[in-house]
C-alpha cells in the first residue's frame, strides 16, 4: 500500500483533458464525497472514463451527482467501506463496461436498471450484503463476460434470462440464498471457463 495521504487538491479540477483518475491503494480514508467536497468537485469537473477508488477505507455513500460522469465506462470501487444501497443515480452511467464493488457494505436490491448497461462486460459485487432476486433485466447484459455475486444474501430463483447471457465466460453465486432449480437455459451459455453456486439450496 502506498503512503500517500492528506487531501486531494480542488486544483486537481482544471485537468480537463484527463481520463482516468486512479488513487487506489492509497492510505486515504473518510467519507469520500460528504466530507470531501473537493473530491466531488473534482470528479464532476473531468472527463472521466476511468475511475479508479480501490482498496482505500474510504467510507459514506456516493452522492447523487455522480449522474453527471455519463462518459464513464470503468468504475472500480472494490475493497472499501461504501454502505447502503446501490444508488439510483447510477441509472445513468450507461457506457459503463466494467463496474466492481467488491467487498463493501452495500446492501438492499439489485436494481433492474441494470439490464440498460448494454456495454457491460464484467459486474463484480461480492462479498457485500445484497438481498432480494437476481433481476431478470440481467439478460440483457449481451456483451457480460464475468458476472460474481458470490457471498451476498441473494435469494429465490435464478431467473431464466442468464442463459441469454452467450458470451458469459465466468460465473460466481457462490455462498448466497438462492433456490430452485438450475435453468436448463444456462446450456445455451456454451463460453463457460469457471461456474461457481456453491453454498445455495439449488
Amino acid at each position: 500500500m502506498s503512503r500517500l495521504t492528506g487531501n486531494i487538491h480542488a486544483e486537481l479540477g482544471s485537468l480537463s483533458k484527463l481520463q482516468g483518475l486512479y488513487i487506489a491503494k492509497y492510505n486515504l480514508a473518510g467519507d469520500t464525497f460528504g466530507r470531501w467536497e473537493k473530491l466531488g468537485r473534482l470528479l464532476l469537473g473531468l472527463n472521466n472514463l476511468v475511475l479508479g477508488m480501490s482498496s482505500n477505507p474510504f467510507s459514506g455513500n456516493i452522492p447523487s451527482d455522480i449522474r453527471k460522469l455519463q462518459k464513464l465506462q470503468s468504475f472500480m470501487l472494490e475493497d472499501n467501506k461504501f454502505h447502503g444501497e446501490i444508488p439510483s443515480s447510477f441509472a445513468n452511467l450507461t457506457l459503463l463496461s466494467f463496474l466492481s464493488g467488491s467487498r463493501n457494505n452495500r446492501r438492499g436490491n439489485i436494481p433492474s436498471y441494470i439490464g440498460t448497461y448494454q456495454y457491460l462486460e464484467a459486474i463484480r459485487l461480492d462479498h457485500n450484503y445484497l438481498s432480494g432476486i437476481i433481476p431478470e433485466e440481467v439478460g440483457s447484459l449481451s456483451l457480460l463476460l464475468d458476472l460474481n455475486l458470490a457471498y451476498n444474501k441473494l435469494s429465490g430463483s435464478l431467473p431464466l434470462e442468464i442463459g441469454l447471457l452467450q458470451n458469459l465466460e465466468t460465473l460466481d453465486f457462490s455462498q448466497n440464498m438462492l433456490d430452485g432449480n438450475i435453468p436448463t437455459s444456462l446450456g445455451s451459455c456454451v463460453k463457460f471457463t469457471s461456474l461457481n453456486m456453491k453454498g445455495n439450496k439449488l
